[in-house]
């Protein structure tokens, strides 16, 4: 905690303290705590000092993974076999990643397979979380993106060639309105109603869609994490409205220009 810049916390010989950041986790430990509050350690009987969940991060992570930390005093596991250990360090001043590393490599280089005396399973440092973050990022967006353009193309080229067709294929009918007297504000209202409602029917069970999806999305993404996506979705939105919306108008004043030709 003092690494963090955080108050830190003190235990009596007979107290414990929960951390949990992992949100789907954290109801269920608040229930214990403000229900039994007390736990059994070897052989010894603790209680709650707070019924409050702590939900700090003990290490270096991309996520928020911490599904409940037990936090006792040291006399609590005495004689109790160690698992597993991390450590947290601070580089001295004008020590980057890479200096840190290039240094630890010439001792335990990554080449020598047989070098079991590593004194780490795993590291992992601030920069490393950055650049995976950004690279998933990356690669989920340009995914979804390309597929998501593909279909949004695909389907609204379909929806203006047969819209297209349709005014083509009606030339005879319009032609005939405007014979009997029909304005052609009215044939040009009537078309522009006509391939919108072709248009918009696909688009709003494309909404409903993206609703539900967006709100599963957001389920399993706080499985992991938090992760603000309004940026991500008005950027998405707007694009789809300039793809869709450029199809629409084309296909408008296309049909308009065939009308007005015949």
């Amino acid at each position: 905690m003092q690494l963090q810049g955080r108050p830190t916390v003190s235990l009596k010989e007979d107290e414990f303290l929960i951390n949990c950041n992992y949100s789907e986790v954290q109801p269920l430990l608040s229930y214990f705590l403000n229900t039994k509050g007390t736990v059994q350690l070897n052989g010894k009987n603790l209680r709650a000092q707070s019924t409050q969940l702590l939900e700090n991060s003990y290490q270096t992570n991309a996520v928020r993974s911490d599904t409940g930390t037990l936090i006792v005093p040291d006399s609590a596991i005495t004689g109790l076999q160690k698992m597993n250990s991390i450590l947290n360090i601070q580089y001295k001043q004008n020590v980057t990643d890479e200096t840190f590393l290039a240094s630890f490599d010439k001792v335990y280089p990554d080449t020598d397979s047989h070098n079991d005396q590593k004194p780490f399973q795993m590291q992992i440092t601030k920069q490393h979380v950055y650049d995976q973050a950004a690279g998933l990022k990356t690669i989920i967006s340009y995914l979804a993106l390309y597929i998501g353009l593909v279909f949004l193309i695909t389907s609204a080229a379909v929806l203006a060639l047969q819209q297209l067709s349709e005014a083509s294929d009606n030339m005879e009918r319009y032609a005939l309105l405007k014979k009997l007297g029909t304005e052609e504000k009215m044939i040009h209202r009537s078309l522009f109603t006509q391939i919108a409602i072709y248009f918009m029917l696909p688009l709003s069970l494309a909404i409903v869609h993206s609703v539900v999806g967006i709100h599963v999305a957001n389920m399993v993404v706080a499985q992991f994490g938090h992760l603000n996506i309004l940026n991500t979705t008005l950027a998405t939105a707007a694009l789809f409205l300039i793809v869709y919306g450029g199809y629409f108008l084309a296909t408008y004043f296309g049909s308009k220009s065939m009308l007005r030709q015949k």
